[in-house]
């Protein structure tokens, strides 16, 4: 007893440790968010999200704008049923923006667990859950305005939960990480097969059995089931591929030559290549120690590698979230694959052992510079056309004062509006972009020229012919009533 209270005291306290800079991430991160929805920043694909919880509160379930259908079926997500009740005690864009940051800064704690497992040390269990913390693609992904919120970034916690609940033989635990990892989208599924594969490949034969087959089960039911009659088509069509990220399908402009082709020259485009570069160097240990570990990323891997959307050559989106615990669990097993390759070359050569929890700890230091490292001198790329949307703040005192005027705005008015302003008009039951302007008889119209994007075609024939007139207008932002 004597000897495993020190051991507990450290645990303890590196726990504490992790503990700490998981909420000063968190703070951090939502300080910031915090202040670009003040400020009228973009966020992108927020506005749907909140629309769908308004919408699921007043009985239409998840029910989105854009395409004017569930959003379960554009991506298969039940594990929003979880975050509603939240939402629903504060219906507000914040509240799904602290929650998304919450879930990737208190990522690091499961971490924490498994690597300590893992290496059986707590020290360099800290040190890879603050290199975690620091990631730059993790913090850029979380703090760029044209990522917004989304799903997917609920996974990070449960891929970590659900191998630490693999390392500690916790099966009913593994079974709730494994449903909930599965629930976040229906993409996620491929990379639990993935991971199956991983596994078999270690002669894990039943868990590596049950990831494969229950994730492509899932998959398969979600995608090909349960998203298309979300859709309203009753059944699985081609075009149903158009509603997932990883598919941009080629050969239906072209035929299967135009598709290889295609697939071709974006699997060589040096601009995607360089993301993953930016990717993969802050966590090299991983890379090269435990490649086998990319398995399973390799499903997001390679459907960033073919998507065509220009988004898809940045790390500054969100579509690559779900790589992120991958790279990370590779680091700590690369750590136990250096230890045990060290230890048979200090026995080979008749040499005093290495002391494990300093080797340890050595490399995960490495690992945590390296990222700082990054996170200070890569250079991110990102596409031109979103740099005025990263770029963009309105003014503090005006923003106080568009914050008047759109508190004037009826809550069962209809509001047509830009990119940087739906989100905060979202909880209503008609609102839309301005490539929704023929949908219906808008009630208001709010245009901020300022953010630099180019005005909707004819927008001021738009204008004139249904009636609008302006009632506020502060530099270049217009709101607009019909009469």
């Amino acid at each position: 007893m004597k000897r495993q209270q020190p051991q507990r005291n450290h645990f303890r306290a590196h726990l504490g440790i992790v503990l700490g800079a998981s909420l000063i991430h968190f703070v951090c991160i939502s300080w910031i968010l915090l202040r670009r929805v003040e400020v009228y920043s973009c966020f992108e694909d927020l506005d749907l999200f909140v629309n769908a919880f308004w919408n699921t509160l007043h009985g239409r379930l998840f029910y989105q704008f854009d395409m004017q259908i569930c959003q379960l079926g554009v991506h298969f997500s039940p594990f929003l049923f979880l975050i509603l009740p939240l939402y629903a005690l504060l219906p507000d864009p914040r509240t799904l923006l602290l929650l998304q940051a919450a879930a990737a800064s208190f990522a690091a704690v499961p971490f924490f667990l498994f690597s300590r497992k893992m290496l059986k040390s707590s020290l360099p269990a800290v040190l890879l859950s603050l290199a975690y913390l620091f990631y730059p693609p993790l913090n850029r992904s979380l703090l760029s305005p044209v990522s917004g919120f989304h799903e997917i970034t609920f996974a990070l916690p449960f891929v970590f939960l659900l191998a630490w609940a693999m390392l500690e033989r916790r099966w009913v635990a593994l079974g709730a990480f494994l449903i909930l990892l599965l629930s976040v989208k229906e993409n996620v599924a491929l990379g639990v097969a993935a991971w199956g594969l991983w596994l078999l490949l270690r002669k894990r034969w039943r868990l590596g059995g049950l990831f494969v087959a229950g994730g492509v089960l899932w998959f398969c039911v979600a995608f090909f089931v349960i998203m298309p009659c979300l859709q309203g088509k009753g059944s699985f069509t081609p075009g149903a591929l158009t509603f997932v990220p990883a598919v941009s399908l080629p050969w239906q402009e072209g035929g299967c030559s135009s598709f290889f082709r295609s697939c071709l020259r974006l699997a060589t485009d040096p601009l995607r290549w360089r993301f993953i570069a930016e990717m993969l160097t802050p966590v090299w240990l991983g890379v090269l120690g435990c490649p086998e570990a990319m398995i399973a990323a390799a499903p997001i891997w390679m459907a960033d590698l073919l998507d065509r959307r220009e988004s898809m050559r940045t790390v500054y989106r969100w579509h690559h979230m779900g790589i992120i615990p991958f790279l990370f669990l590779g680091n700590a097993y690369a750590l136990c694959r250096l230890q045990r390759g060290m230890d048979r070359w200090t026995q080979k050569r008749k040499r005093t052992a290495w002391d494990r929890e300093k080797s340890y700890s050595l490399a995960a230091a490495l690992i945590l510079v390296s990222c700082l490292l990054s996170l200070f001198f890569m250079p991110f790329s990102f596409p031109d056309r979103d740099a005025a949307e990263i770029s963009y703040r309105m003014n503090w005192d005006k923003a106080q004062r568009v914050d008047k005027v759109l508190s004037q705005i009826p809550p069962e008015a209809s509001v047509l509006a830009s990119f940087n302003v739906l989100y905060r008009l979202a909880g209503r039951k008609h609102v839309g972009w301005f490539r929704h302007a023929h949908r219906r008889k808008w009630d208001y119209v709010v245009w901020d020229a300022e953010l630099k994007k180019p005005a909707p075609p004819n927008f001021q024939a738009f204008l004139s012919q249904n009636g609008y007139q302006l009632i506020w207008r502060e530099g270049g932002f217009l709101v607009f009533k019909r009469f």
